[in-house]
């Protein structure tokens, strides 16, 4: 692959890190986590999170803490199996819509950025779905994953990529580990093109969202955690994308007196969830 940005690889299940880590070339880092951490030469990260989505939501805020302090922004993408009423075994498919299963709220990744991927929409459920009763895929990850993954970095820059597992032709009890290899082994082309793509997007933004003096002399006076400083980066680059302009005279930074309150008052000019 051509030198990439860095991306941050998210899988569930050591059987889907297997073809990845040997495809990537990446190795595995000795620390004291809860979690499989792997690194290549060109700043690649994949971590195992685990079944379910609060290991996924912990994974990814384990990692976006680890990697805080470098002021490096990346890109995140989730990769796993996943169920389908419809589609054919070994299919991979782009994610255009995230629903929790508990809650029908609902995320909506910018899938349309990369065209020639199929594309579907995904709940995230808390057992395995075995009636597929939409027309949708089904995982037990991807929400944690999304909702996570978009506090520290914008949209564009979160992607889930599902391959089909199984089917109402081919049930979940058909699943073994030769098989998920081959299914990730045929897509390994198609991960490596999103891969690229994101470090890409990820290349532009950061050249047109760079950190300027005013940021880092934010980040300086203000006391802030590391989850904030990251919310923070996040909704500055955000702010400035929106095509705000002099973000320290317009919200009167010199008076607010901590970053919580500086936060709450771009929140009013950015969109929603944005911060």
């Amino acid at each position: 692959m051509k030198d990439l940005k860095p991306v941050n690889i998210l899988v569930a299940h050591t059987l889907e890190a297997k073809p990845l880590i040997a495809y990537l070339d990446l190795k595995k880092l000795q620390l004291d986590s809860p979690f499989a951490h792997y690194e290549n030469s060109q700043g690649l990260h994949l971590v195992i999170s685990g079944m379910g989505k609060l290991a996924m939501t912990a994974a990814v805020a384990y990692l976006a803490a680890l990697q805080s302090n470098d002021n490096e922004l990346r890109a995140w993408v989730n990769v796993g199996i996943a169920g389908h009423g419809d589609q054919a075994l070994g299919t991979g498919l782009l994610v255009n819509k995230i629903t929790d299963g508990n809650t029908q709220a609902a995320l909506y990744p910018p899938a349309c950025m990369f065209r020639g991927m199929a594309t579907t929409a995904l709940i995230t459920v808390d057992k395995p779905e075995l009636n597929y009763p939409t027309d949708a895929a089904y995982d037990m990850e991807a929400y944690g994953f999304y909702h996570c993954a978009n506090r520290f970095v914008t949209a564009e820059l979160v992607q889930v990529f599902k391959i089909i597992s199984d089917n109402r032709k081919s049930s979940i009890d058909n699943i073994t580990p030769a098989a998920i290899n081959t299914w990730i082994q045929s897509n390994l082309q198609m991960i490596g093109e999103l891969i690229e793509h994101l470090s890409e997007e990820l290349k532009r933004y950061n050249e047109v969202y760079a950190f300027g003096d005013e940021y880092q002399q934010i980040v300086a006076t203000m006391r802030m955690s590391k989850t904030l400083k990251s919310q923070f980066s996040k909704a500055y680059r955000r702010y400035y994308a929106l095509g705000n302009k002099d973000l320290t005279a317009s919200l009167d930074v010199e008076n607010i007196s901590n970053i919580r309150e500086l936060l709450a008052k771009m929140n009013v000019v950015l969109k929603p969830g944005e911060v």
